[in-house]
């Protein structure tokens, strides 16, 4: 089992190697920042905060909570990401080996976004995020 900084790393290291795929270019920022990376993807700069995600619902198969939180340092306290902060959260699903792009009108000022990966048994359709509906490299 990976600890949570592991885990970021290779969020991260996923996500360069896509964008290199991608004919994206990746920046580092060389101070501490609300966001991991910049990405420069098809004519546009995006504030990039990277999240990783092995995390399986033990009620379900087939999908993955993504947390949309950032915790403090020190892990006083939780904060969440808004829309003015950063411009996409690229999350690694490990399960599957993907990289989904979130935009802000999905985790603006929220704490978690579930994606199913595969369809629901009970064809439950409200409230869904499906892999497909997202940018995915």
């Amino acid at each position: 089992m990976y600890s949570t900084h592991k885990k970021g790393q290779i969020a991260v290291c996923e996500v360069q190697r896509r964008a290199l795929d991608h004919d994206a270019i990746v920046s580092i920022p060389t101070t501490e920042e609300r966001y991991d990376l910049i990405i420069d993807h098809e004519g546009k700069l995006y504030k990039a905060q990277v999240k990783y995600t092995d995390h399986q619902s033990l009620k379900s198969s087939g999908s993955t909570m993504i947390d949309l939180r950032s915790k403090c340092r020190n892990n006083n306290y939780i904060k969440k990401y808004q829309k003015d902060e950063i411009d996409v959260i690229l999350a690694y699903i490990k399960p599957i080996d993907k990289v989904v792009w979130i935009f802000s009108d999905l985790f603006h000022d929220k704490g978690s976004l579930t994606i199913r990966y595969v369809e629901s048994k009970s064809n439950r359709s409200k409230k869904i995020h499906m892999l497909e509906d997202f940018k995915v490299w």
